[in-house]
C-alpha cells in the first residue's frame, strides 16, 4: 500500500525532498503542516523508507476504502468531541503510541495544526505533540532516545497534475536534550513542552 501510494503521489506531483537526512533508527515523532488532506500523509510516506504510522481522526477510519488503507498501514485513531464520539478512548490511542515508540522504535506522524486547511503560513500548533513527546521520553528510565522531526510540505498547485511539491525535512530535535535544558533552567514539565513546541514551530 505504501509503495502504491508513493508511486501515485510521485506520479501526480513532481516531488522534491530536501533538508536534513531522516533519522534511520531511533523512535521518531514526525510533525508536519497540514494543507492537503490525506495527500499530506502520503507525501511523508514517499519521503522516507521507514514505515510511518499516522494519527488520524476516527471518522476517517470508518470511511469505505480509505479506512481500510489507514488500518492496513497501522494508523492510530484520535477521537474528537466534535465528531460525537467518546474522547476517553484517546487514552488507548496514547498508550498505543507510547508502546510503539518505546518498544517498536516506530515513526509516528501527526499534524499539530489540527484540521487540514488550504492556508498560507503556519497556523497555531496544538501542544498535544509536545506533551506526547515529553511523556514518551520520560516513560522509561534513561529515556528512549526519542527525536522529533518537523517537516514542511508546500504545493505549487494542489489541484494541478505534475505541479511541484516540496518536502523540507528539519534537523531532528532530541527530546532528552530539551528535558535536560528545562531541568537546568529549573522549569517543570509544562515548561519543557513549551520549549519543545517553540523548536518545532
Amino acid at each position: 500500500i505504501v509503495r502504491w501510494t508513493s508511486w501515485l503521489v510521485r506520479g501526480y506531483y513532481r516531488v522534491d525532498v530536501r533538508g536534513a537526512e531522516f533519522p534511520a533508527g531511533p523512535p521518531t515523532l514526525l510533525v508536519q503542516n497540514h494543507t492537503n488532506g490525506l495527500v499530506d500523509a502520503h507525501m511523508l510516506m514517499a519521503s522516507t523508507a521507514r514505515p510511518i504510522r499516522v494519527l488520524v481522526k476516527y471518522k476517517l477510519m470508518t470511511t469505505p476504502f480509505i479506512g481500510w488503507v489507514l488500518r492496513a498501514t497501522g494508523a492510530v485513531p484520535m477521537y474528537r468531541k466534535k465528531d460525537g464520539v467518546d474522547t476517553r478512548q484517546n487514552a488507548k490511542s496514547f498508550e498505543a503510541i507510547d508502546r510503539a515508540l518505546r518498544e517498536d522504535r516506530s515513526v509516528i506522524a501527526l499534524f499539530p495544526e489540527g484540521e487540514s486547511l488550504d492556508a498560507i503560513g503556519l497556523r497555531e500548533l496544538r501542544t498535544g505533540v509536545g506533551r506526547m513527546a515529553i511523556s514518551a521520553e520520560a516513560s522509561k528510565e534513561g529515556g528512549i532516545g526519542l527525536r522529533v522531526v518537523a517537516t514542511g510540505v508546500t504545493y505549487e498547485r494542489r489541484d494541478r497534475i505534475r505541479s511541484r511539491a516540496s518536502v523540507l525535512i528539519g534537523e531532528p530535535i532530541e527530546v532528552a536534550e530539551v528535558l535536560r535544558r528545562a531541568k537546568a533552567e529549573g522549569t517543570n514539565e509544562r515548561g519543557a513542552v513549551t520549549m519543545l513546541m517553540a523548536e518545532i514551530a
